[in-house]
């Protein structure tokens, strides 16, 4: 397939800053990214798809390799980005890549040609095979193929012909992921019995091309492989097979585990499961730095013992885990007493596994802020003992990471990710009674610079940001106790608040990043409870939520173009209850239409505001819900709305199924309900909603 490049796709290149600093991205990454695309059509100049919908968009060769590879920055797959072509990609060392030998290709590299008679190449994304052989590639193929996954030959010497390799590349292999293969000539591998040599291996990732050992089982045969890694330092493995399917392989193979605790065995299938990728085989075990431990396959056991079905020995992968433990003690592998020991030690063992922080007693006192800056997906679970009890996390606020004022914990995270806080207590360490510590509880953040696509997902489920009593207890929600506790409240401007969302990007629509919230508690806070700057991003707050006795606003919500709110609450338990903040409950800035939605559902809004100028619900947006929520006894009013704009902008702000109890009027006027002008109300449409009280029950006023 021949792709032509005249001189114009040399100003590609002269527009792009070889001092750009590219993501950091890992191999799978690159091909999950590039076979999203597979059945998508061929688009010369094109690198943009859909996964969900493969008739939509397309791409061609370099438009794949430069968007898999992420260079110079990531960018999701709706959006097109082609700053390179096989004209530059063939160019070694590139701004972003360099040459590798065809012996050497690994799963994520590339390979690019040139056609020597005309300005035609082609690029391919290489997975596995011979680098001198066959290839399996992902590859935008042409119009009659579109982006396929299939096998192929290298084109032959009459072609300007490299592999090239990605820079900034995370490489797991030999650091974190330690692979024994039955060809390479190590010690780690020996075999026990009477073997041929096969000249086809498992094609798994991480694996090199070459040959396996095997013998066809028959009654009588007690064949063993053993896999001894040498292990570069002790903790918590987990361990994985492969073989490949030339011909019928046997059942019944007996996997051991030897460790220092004992041995565990699996019985494998070699003719169903772990053909040419990588068979979990499901546990983790804690194994000692060296060659202590072992991996033994024996075919003992194996059926069918026909001679013909045969026992291969191709490869054992060992993984350190990422999985690990706070349980305030540590002093063994995996274990730590602190999240901040757990962090530094993720940082320096980056895995292919999520990084999971599991914490098993019931408080943790940090020694600083923490920086949470790692590069894989994350989860931090506070109740990992199971004893029905979040976990108090104390923390001694400070400097961190790139936020500008002090934090409790600041979250940079990566794109692409998606990390989970669930069952924690966040609370400042106790420095007497109504001490403002001027931080931020937890601040978030992304990790992709200024007006770069981001990607991210945060989940928050049951998490707690409080003051501190004496003891370092947590201040009640319930209850106001500014004047008792240590509170968190920091920043200034869009940025103040307890917690804080910073998610703001000018890269325009497809640029999702995502907050989610669930059992949410902000209380206590010097300043808004919660701050959300948000553009391309959906913020979604779910029921059982408190948002209570801030010296702020409870809700903040600032929102640039595209971008969603969704407080989303329920009957009962279930409502978010915005209650008892100093100044507004929930204040919504969006005034981006059609670009910005909000829906409000589900809350309690009561006893929030102080001045003239605040309401239980304070908005500016040209389009909105609100619904089957409660306000109540809000200074000054239950809900003020100011459309922005002039009033010929389009308006579809919609109230349905609420309730308007009183307001506690501050001055003269008495209305549950404000807008800013005549022509604004009259665009605004209430649904089944009840205004009880004075002075006109079951009527809705507008004073402009």
């Amino acid at each position: 397939m021949k792709i032509r490049e005249t001189g114009i796709a040399l100003l590609l290149l002269a527009g792009l800053s070889a001092a750009q600093v590219t993501p950091l991205r890992d191999r799978e990454e690159i091909i999950r990214y590039a076979k999203s695309a597979i059945g998508c059509p061929y688009i010369m100049g094109g690198s943009k798809w859909d996964p969900a919908d493969k008739r939509w968009g397309g791409t061609d060769c370099s438009g794949l390799v430069g968007k898999a590879w992420a260079i110079a920055h990531w960018v999701p797959y709706r959006q097109p980005y082609h700053p390179y072509a096989t004209i530059h990609l063939i160019q070694t060392p590139g701004p972003h890549w360099r040459e590798v030998s065809l012996k050497s290709l690994v799963t994520g590299d590339a390979c690019v040609f040139r056609y020597p008679r005309n300005n035609g190449g082609h690029t391919y994304i290489f997975e596995a095979g011979d680098g001198w052989g066959s290839h399996l590639i992902i590859e935008a193929g042409g119009r009659s193929v579109g982006v396929v996954y299939r096998w192929r030959q290298p084109p032959s010497s009459y072609y300007k012909y490299k592999g090239i390799r990605r820079t900034r590349l995370i490489e797991n292999k030999g650091v974190s992921d330690i692979v024994v293969e039955s060809d390479d000539g190590s010690p780690s591998f020996t075999y026990f019995g009477s073997s041929k040599t096969s000249s086809v291996d498992s094609y798994a990732h991480f694996l090199h091309d070459g040959r396996c050992l095997y013998n066809r089982v028959v009654s009588g045969s007690a064949d063993r492989a053993v896999f001894a890694p040498n292990l570069p330092q002790a903790g918590p493995y987990k361990i994985f097979v492969t073989c490949n399917q030339a011909s019928p392989n046997v059942a019944g193979v007996k996997v051991t585990l030897y460790h220092a605790a004992g041995s565990r065995t699996w019985t494998w299938d070699q003719g169903r499961l772990g053909l040419n990728q990588w068979l979990y085989l499901v546990g983790i075990w804690n194994l000692r730095k060296g060659r202590a431990d072992k991996v033994v396959w024996e075919d003992s056991s194996a059926t069918p013992r026909d001679g013909t079905h045969l026992f291969r020995a191709d490869a054992t992968m060992f993984r350190l885990s990422n999985e690990v433990i706070v349980d305030g003690m540590g002093g063994a592998p995996g274990r730590f007493a602190t999240i901040g020991q757990a962090l530094s030690w993720l940082r320096s063992h980056r895995s292919l596994d999520r990084d999971r922080i599991r914490i098993t007693t019931d408080k943790v006192v940090e020694m600083g802020p923490l920086d949470v800056d790692l590069l894989d997906d994350l989860v931090i679970e506070g109740d990992a003992d199971g004893n029905g009890k979040p976990c108090t996390v104390v923390i001694p606020p400070g400097p961190c990471g790139k936020w500008s004022v002090k934090t409790g914990i600041y979250l940079e995270i990566p794109i692409q990710r998606n990390w989970t806080l669930k069952d924690l207590t966040i609370v400042p360490v106790y420095k007497g009674p109504g001490v403002k510590t001027g931080a931020v509880a937890l601040a978030v953040d992304s990790m992709a610079s200024a007006r770069t696509h981001n990607g991210f997902t945060l989940n928050l489920e049951r998490v707690t940001l409080t003051g501190s009593l004496s003891g370092d207890l947590p201040a009640r929600a319930d209850r106001d106790e500014r004047a008792r506790c240590t509170r968190w409240g920091g920043g200034s401007g869009a940025e103040r608040g307890v917690l804080v969302l910073r998610a703001v990007s000018s890269a325009g629509d497809g640029n999702w990043q995502t907050l989610k919230t669930r059992g949410l508690t902000v209380s206590q806070g010097d300043g808004p409870g919660v701050a959300l700057n948000a553009a391309c991003t959906q913020v979604r707050i779910e029921g059982r939520t408190l948002v209570s006795y801030n010296d702020g606003e409870g809700i903040v919500y600032r929102s640039g173009l595209h971008s969603y709110l969704v407080i989303n609450g329920g009957p009962g338990s279930e409502r978010v209850v915005v209650a008892h903040n100093k100044r507004s409950g929930i204040l919504v800035d969006a005034p981006y239409a059609p670009a910005s939605r909000v829906t409000i559902s589900g809350c309690l809004v009561h006893h929030n505001g102080s001045a003239s100028t605040d309401a239980g619900l304070l908005t500016r947006t040209p389009a909105g819900l609100v619904k089957d929520s409660i306000f109540a006894f809000n200074t000054r009013y239950n809900w003020y709305h100011r459309a922005p704009g002039t009033s010929s902008s389009p308006l579809a702000v919609r109230s349905e199924r609420c309730t308007f109890h009183d307001a506690r009027y501050s001055v003269g006027d008495t209305s549950p309900v404000c807008v800013s002008s005549l022509a604004d109300y009259n665009r605004m449409t209430f649904r089944d909603c009840i205004f009880p009280g004075p002075p006109a029950a079951g009527r809705l006023e507008a004073i402009y």
